[in-house]
């Protein structure tokens, strides 16, 4: 259903109203969890599993304006290009503020509105944060007590995924940011993007984007945060499930099995039709390898090449499964 800019402006005080009037927030101590990753990586199933467990409330983007409320926007503040790559010492006390009212219950942001549904809570204890845009606020997170839980997919089936639903490929970004591109690129680093941003194929062009946006995961990664890798998600879900269950120190539910291997909202709504089918069927080696029917070898070794620039990258770009790097893998 499309919605007129007037019918927008409702929609959003409807659910206004319903976050600040139905929901009463109270952390009892337990640290909340922030789950940090890239775009169709299983952001959405993994949020959705971990709000069935009672009194989490579940904050969707928080970090994102383009998805933000008016009210989150003065919270939050304008970060240059939509997106905190490199925020000043300013914006980090911005942001500890704002993270601060949320695990306050003083600010609503993105939460579930549907009251009649298992993942809204009328009383709400603990925050689960699922992001895609804030891998570099990992740090900032983790010092508001936040537990981080790190979650990838490989970077080739994802670039594909966002390239198909026109999602940009954010090297444009990226290059704009000065303090990004001067002090945190090395010079080879630098110089793909100078050329790809230009005059690069459309999947190098993502491939790219996906590096930049996950390369300070991969140290965190090989550091010890728990990461769940969507190749796991999808071939052992029950395994998984357990592992994230004690790390996040909650208890599995019938719901919350329920949940795992049945498509999320953004499956449904953002994934081709083959990719549906996949699911529905439970055909999980045509889910995590079903890409390499699109890429040609010469694909692959470019996008290798993209790969080694990056340190520590937890996938190689001729295998399906993850490079196993951390004992924390969830």
């Amino acid at each position: 259903m499309k919605y007129s800019g007037l019918g927008l402006l409702t929609q959003q005080a409807i659910r206004q109203a319903i976050w600040e009037v139905l929901n009463r927030h109270q952390s009892k101590g337990q640290p909340d969890i922030a789950l940090i990753g890239s775009r169709r990586s299983g952001s959405t199933l993994l949020m959705q599993v971990i709000a069935h467990h009672k009194g989490m409330k579940s904050v969707d983007q928080p970090f994102a304006p383009p998805t933000a409320t008016s009210a989150q926007m003065k919270a939050l503040g304008h970060p240059p290009g939509g997106m905190f790559i490199a925020p000043s010492e300013e914006d980090h006390e911005k942001l500890k503020a704002y993270i601060r009212a949320m695990q306050a219950g003083d600010l609503h942001v993105q939460e579930p509105w549907r009251f009649w549904r298992k993942d809204f809570h009328f009383r709400s204890d603990r925050l689960v944060l699922k992001t895609t845009d804030a891998s570099y606020l990992a740090e900032v997170l983790a010092e508001m007590g936040l537990t981080n839980v790190l979650y990838f997919r490989h970077p080739i089936p994802q670039s594909l995924s966002c390239a198909r639903n026109k999602w940009g490929d954010k090297l444009a970004l990226f290059a704009r940011h000065e303090p990004f591109v001067h002090r945190v690129l090395n010079t080879q680093q630098r110089n793909l993007l100078t050329s790809l941003i230009y005059d690069g194929a459309e999947l190098d062009r993502y491939v790219l984007g996906w590096c930049l946006e996950n390369m300070p995961l991969f140290a965190a990664h090989a550091a010890g945060t728990p990461t769940v890798f969507y190749e796991d998600l999808v071939k052992d879900p029950d395994t998984v499930l357990q592992k994230l269950a004690q790390v996040c120190d909650i208890h599995v539910s019938d719901a919350m099995r329920a949940m795992v291997g049945r498509a999320s909202v953004s499956v449904r709504n953002l994934s081709d039709p083959a990719a549906t089918a996949a699911i529905q069927s439970g055909d999980t080696d045509a889910l995590i390898g079903r890409w390499r029917q699109h890429v040609t070898d010469a694909d692959l070794a470019r996008v290798q090449g993209i790969l080694d620039l990056f340190e520590g990258c937890v996938y190689r770009a001729d295998t399906v499964t993850p490079l196993r790097v951390s004992a924390q893998t969830v």
